[in-house]
Order: structure tokens, then C-alpha cells, then sequence
């Protein structure tokens, strides 16, 4: 009985070193996932930021912007007060 008992505490002690092994793996791998999605959504922004930054010298430069997707940041604000502004006279008419 004896013998029994020691052989059922080294197999649940080997299998408990065993899990504590593989969830440590896990959570390394998450954590290598998370800094990898925080870096590169960092680098997204500044390229985001570089891009807003060049399109707004070129137009300042009356040259062609270099990046056609990216539209000035001054012109994006008087759109949305234009269009705010629409809201608002709608309102009024009712």
C-alpha cells in the first residue's frame, strides 16, 4: 500500500510539473502576441502621423501629395464642422 501511495504522488507531482510547464509556455507565447500587436499598431500610428505630416507640407507646397489616401487634417476638421453644422440647421427646421 505503501509503494502504491508513493508511485500516485511522483505521478500527480511529474503531471503538476508538467502543466505548470505548459501554461507557463502559453502565457510566454500571449505575452510575445500582445507586445508584437502593441508594437506594431504603434508603428501603424507613427506612419499614420508621418504621412498626415508629409501630405500637410506638400499642400502647402501646392505639389501633388505624395500619399492620395491621406487626406489633410485641417480640411477633415472643416468637413466635420460643415457637416455638424448641416445636423444642427436640420434640427432647427422642425
Amino acid at each position: 500500500m505503501g509503494d502504491w501511495l508513493i508511485w500516485l504522488l511522483l505521478g500527480s507531482f511529474v503531471v503538476i510539473v508538467f502543466c505548470i510547464y505548459s501554461l507557463s509556455s502559453q502565457v510566454e507565447r500571449c505575452v510575445h502576441l500582445a507586445v508584437e500587436i502593441i508594437t506594431g499598431n504603434q508603428r501603424k500610428i507613427l506612419e499614420r502621423i508621418e504621412a498626415l505630416a508629409q501630405s500637410k507640407t506638400a499642400a502647402g507646397l501646392d505639389s501633388p501629395l505624395t500619399f492620395p489616401n491621406v487626406v489633410p487634417f485641417e480640411r477633415r476638421v472643416r468637413l466635420r464642422r460643415r457637416a455638424s453644422g448641416q445636423h444642427a440647421s436640420d434640427d432647427e427646421r422642425r
